[in-house]
């Protein structure tokens, strides 16, 4: 997956925790470690909001770590790896 549009909202299918990272580019330095805090899990996945609304939802994953998201400097957006 990969946004250089804000504000816009994804889902993440098959998002294998320890193995794979989601690569948060532009939003600041503490955003890997507030993400999580202010996450919502609905159904047993977990949506979480960026500061410019940028929606991404893990699907069937109810326990969002700060190990499963990277902070990225460059581009702005959202990558997965």
């Amino acid at each position: 997956m990969s946004g250089l549009n804000a504000g816009g909202s994804d889902v993440i299918w098959s998002f294998a925790q320890g193995q794979d990272h989601v690569g948060l580019y532009g939003y600041g330095p503490n955003v890997v470690g507030s993400v999580p805090k202010s996450a919502v899990v609905a159904s047993g996945s977990t949506t979480i909001t960026l500061s410019d609304n940028t929606r991404i939802t893990f699907a069937n994953i109810s326990h969002l770590s700060t190990h499963d998201l990277w902070l990225a400097r460059g581009l702005s957006g959202v990558c997965s790896s």
